[in-house]
């Protein structure tokens, strides 16, 4: 009757060392899964900085572009008022010069 105890007790040491070889293995897969969870979220995490980077910039450049358009604006209508002034610039020339010529013409005699 020992001999039957005994090998009863073997056999569910037996069976409790078999499940718990069986824990270990699964408490290693689940280690690993859990770092590869960590390195996923700091790859996440980099991605989401990376993204904030981008977006940051993205609205620097709009910014700058608002200033260039700005800047580009207030040059076009410089260049607008510049051809203005000096097309009545070329005018007055030519009219001084056409005065000068006719000033000229009348004191050699020519009439």
């Amino acid at each position: 009757m020992q001999d039957q105890n005994m090998a009863i007790v073997a056999a569910r040491l037996k069976t409790f060392e078999d499940s718990f070889v069986e824990m270990k293995g699964d408490m290693r897969k689940m280690a690993e899964a859990v770092t590869k969870l960590a390195v996923v979220e700091e790859r996440q995490a980099s991605g989401a900085q990376a993204q904030e980077r981008a977006f940051k910039a993205i609205a620097e450049l709009k910014e700058d572009l608002r200033t260039i358009d700005t800047r580009i604006s207030a040059l076009e209508l410089a260049g607008v008022n510049s051809k203005r002034t000096s097309a009545w610039i070329d005018k007055w020339v030519l009219a001084v010069l056409a005065a000068g010529a006719i000033f000229f013409a009348a004191k050699v005699g020519f009439k």
